[in-house]
């Protein structure tokens, strides 16, 4: 298991130039990106964000391994994020329903993950 999640954080790492170290890292879907999440991404509170799309398990590994600092999420079932969430979760971190506080649950009567946020434990 150990190897599997070293795999993924190895295929997550992006290959930034080191001027963008400084920029906010958020990462979207390959896919699209919805109204909600481009609302959310134009609510951070700044205006130098570097935009970077992966698969929803890649992005989620990224944000744990702090290569990216927040994810909002575009549509998903649990078995898309459930690892990598529990992932997420021992360092730190959580997924956040979109708009509340209260964090993503699994193992529901409905396997679609509400749209969700990642990033730091809020306080």
């Amino acid at each position: 298991m150990l190897h599997l999640l070293q795999k993924a954080l190895c295929l997550a790492q992006p290959t930034l130039p080191l001027e963008q170290e400084e920029k906010l890292r958020e990462v979207t879907s390959k896919l699209y990106i919805s109204k909600e999440t481009q609302d959310f991404i134009d609510k951070l509170n700044t205006k130098n964000i570097e935009q970077i799309s992966r698969e929803s398990s890649l992005k989620l590994c990224m944000v744990a391994q702090g290569i990216l600092d927040v994810y909002p999420s575009a549509p998903t079932m649990e078995l898309d994020t459930a690892v990598a969430g529990a992932i997420v979760r021992e360092v730190s971190k959580m997924m956040y329903q979109y708009g509340c506080d209260d964090p993503i649950t699994y193992n529901n009567e409905n396997l679609l993950n509400p749209r969700f946020v990642v990033q730091q434990y809020k306080d």
